[in-house]
Order: C-alpha cells, then sequence, then structure tokens
C-alpha cells in the first residue's frame, strides 16, 4: 500500500464527532471487534461527560476516500515528567478495561499512520496507550514499529484478565469446580435465604435499570476499599446513565440485582457484545458479607450466560481472588507507553522504580496500609 494515499482527519469537537457517527458505525459493524468501549457510542458519551474543553484527538485514517481506521484518543494534562506537554491517550482508559485502534483495512499502515502523527504532534510529551488485549493484532505492529524507529518506548503487562469459556453445559461446568467451594455456596446460600426472601432479577432497559443504587451502593463500598469510588464524579454518573439508555438498545447493557425481601444486596452492571458477558462494574451490601452475596450473584449470571448461549463470560481486568475460584483461564492486558526523548525515558523509569519500592515497603505494613487508605480517598 502506498503510504501517500493514507491520510489523517483529526476529529476535535463534539459536534464533529456526533456527525461522525455513521462512518463510525460502518468500520465497527465491518470489524470483527467483540469490544464495545470501540464503539461510537462510549467514545461519543465519554467526550461529552467526561472530556475537557479543546482534548478530544480522534484520528481517522482514509485509504483514499474509504476509512481504513480509527484512533480514539484523547490529549491527558501533562507533568514534569512529560515537560508540561500533553500526554496522548485512548478515550476513557481509566474506565474502559480493553481499548484499541480500529481497524478496517491496511492494518499495518494504519497503526504507522497514527504513529507517525503522534510523535509528529510538538504538544504531545508523552504517548501512553493502556488496556491492549494479548489477542489485539495491532500490538506486535505497534511493537515493530516502535523498535524499528528506535523509539523509547516500554510495552508491559498492565492487567490480567480471567474468563470462562462457556463451552458444554452449566451442569457440566459448575460440578468441575472444586467441592469444597461448591460446598460453601450451597451453605452461604442457605443461610442468606433464612434472612427473607432472595430474588434474582436482570434489567435490560434504562427504566428498568437500578443505576441510581448501583451509584450509592459502589460509594458506600469504596469506604472499606482504597481510592474513592468512580461515582463520587457527576460526569461518571451521567456517562454511565447515558450508557443504560444507548447501550441498552443496542442490548449491550443490562444491571442485574440479587434483592432479599425487595431490598438490593448486591448488584452487577454488566456490557455485552458479539457473544461475550462482560462483568464490569460489581457492588454489594457490606452488612450482608457473610451471606457472600457477590458469589452468589456470579453463579446466577454464568448459569444465566449459559441458557442465553454466551461464548464466554469475561471478569475483566484485574487479579481479584474471587475470580480464580470460578476460572481457569487468564489473559494479559498491555500498556504501551511511548516516550518523546531519552531524558524522559530514563527519568520515568527511575520514578517507576522508586514508586514499585515504596509500594513494596507500604503492602508490608499494616499500619502504613491503613494510612493509604485514608490518604487516597482525599
Amino acid at each position: 500500500m502506498n503510504s501517500a494515499m493514507m491520510k489523517i482527519r483529526v476529529i476535535s469537537s463534539l459536534s464533529a464527532l456526533y456527525e461522525f457517527k455513521q462512518e463510525w458505525d460502518g468500520i465497527f459493524d465491518d470489524s470483527i471487534s467483540k469490544n464495545p468501549f470501540l464503539s461510537w457510542e462510549w467514545s461519543y458519551y465519554w467526550a461529552k461527560n467526561m472530556c475537557p474543553e479543546g482534548r478530544l484527538l480522534i484520528l481517522a485514517v482514509y485509504n483514499d476516500a474509504k476509512l481504513a481506521g480509527i484512533a480514539p484518543l484523547f490529549l491527558g494534562e501533562g507533568s514534569v515528567l512529560t515537560a508540561k506537554k500533553s500526554v496522548a491517550r485512548f478515550i476513557g482508559d481509566e474506565l474502559a478495561d480493553y481499548m484499541d485502534i480500529l481497524v478496517r483495512s491496511d492494518r499495518a499502515e494504519v497503526v504507522s499512520e497514527v504513529l507517525d502523527f503522534l510523535l509528529n504532534m510538538k504538544e504531545v510529551g508523552k504517548i501512553k496507550l493502556v488496556r491492549f488485549p494479548e489477542s489485539a493484532p495491532n500490538l506486535e505492529l505497534l511493537s515493530t514499529y516502535l523498535v524499528q524507529r528506535q523509539c523509547h518506548h516500554e510495552i508491559g503487562i498492565d492487567f490480567i484478565n480471567p474468563a470462562v469459556s462457556l463451552t458444554g453445559t452449566w451442569e457440566d461446568y459448575y460440578s468441575s469446580l472444586s467441592k469444597g467451594f461448591r460446598r460453601g455456596m450451597n451453605g452461604f446460600r442457605n443461610r442468606l435465604a433464612r434472612t427473607g426472601d432472595v430474588t434474582f432479577h436482570r434489567y435490560e432497559t434504562e427504566e428498568d435499570m437500578p443505576m441510581k443504587e448501583l451509584f450509592e451502593m459502589h460509594r458506600n463500598r469504596q469506604e472499606y476499599k482504597v481510592g474513592k469510588s468512580i461515582f463520587e464524579n457527576a460526569g461518571t454518573r451521567q456517562l454511565f446513565l447515558d450508557l443504560a439508555e444507548v447501550f441498552g438498545e443496542r442490548g449491550w447493557m443490562e444491571t442485574s440485582a440479587m434483592r432479599v425481601d425487595g431490598e438490593i444486596v448486591s448488584a452487577v452492571c454488566s456490557l455485552k457484545c458479539r457473544g461475550v458477558y462482560y462483568y464490569w462494574i460489581p457492588v454489594f451490601d457490606p452488612e450482608y458479607i457473610k451471606f457472600a452475596p457477590g458469589k452468589l450473584h456470579i453463579k446466577n449470571l454464568i448459569e444465566h450466560c449459559y441458557t442465553d448461549n454466551y461464548e464466554q463470560f469475561d471478569f475483566m481486568i484485574g487479579d481479584e481472588e474471587y475470580k480464580f475460584h470460578w476460572s481457569k483461564t487468564i489473559a494479559n492486558n498491555y500498556a504501551v507507553t511511548i516516550y518523546k526523548g531519552l531524558f524522559l525515558y530514563k527519568l520515568n523509569k527511575t520514578i517507576v522504580y522508586i514508586k514499585e519500592y515504596l509500594r513494596g515497603i507500604r503492602d508490608q505494613n499494616v499500619i502504613l496500609k491503613n494510612w493509604w487508605k485514608k490518604v487516597s480517598k482525599i
């Protein structure tokens, strides 16, 4: 392919992104992607609710007049470590578990055009592209490009994500789990049933989804964990409400709830796309922790996924222990970081080493861990 035929159109305003919907939908429908975070809806509503003014950077790559690929990006704030220059990042990478460059054709050329463009942007001091699933075909192309051009970069594991391949039957799958785990599940179920009438519901329309209850439970639950709830931010709450409407219309989102005497004790906001069920935002009432409502909720969801003929139940990123009771399949997510200059590259590596060293000291000291839990909420 003659690279001279490849052109980039920059979409930097919400109105331009709105007008771009038909073209984006066309390339997403033509792709093999099962990732709802690469949809127009995700980028548009994230930009509408979360993107700072003037920071949108959607790169649409054309081969002659035909759209060949889309890099959904924005310009994050820089720091001393980027000489006060911006950081090019994937849209919504703090909430999206999987990201990539969406490609219809001419994959190698699209990746090269995007990186050439970003490396030539004077206002960009660093490129940080995270959440690449290991199956992403663009990951190897990125690596090849960076090595060939001798760019200062790092490619490493960002997170792991466990998943369940939904082959066979539910009965066969559940019986394959450890006998002790299944015995424990029966005990949790029976003890919870003695507290009241236990029911399980799945809601697939915006009108029915208990989103506000999910927000409040997540905020309450976060009091016992490090950091703030994502739903402390009004923009995040509105993003989820918008997604409940537009993803709900496409059959891509549902909220499920387990109730005791009508009161929600656990809830999960899930995504669904092309045969994959994504276990995205789980919450539960801490007062019911001794009944393991999260585990009982997962059991209901996986059983429903077998009934509905899904191909995979994806726990998404994170190595939380509970996921490994259900899954023996693990995939890696990767981060690609590109530095503009050797000095910034070495400075960042030094700071990352210091952070990891201090984190190790903190994690070995109970007092420091509890102190950090409080500080992280400031």
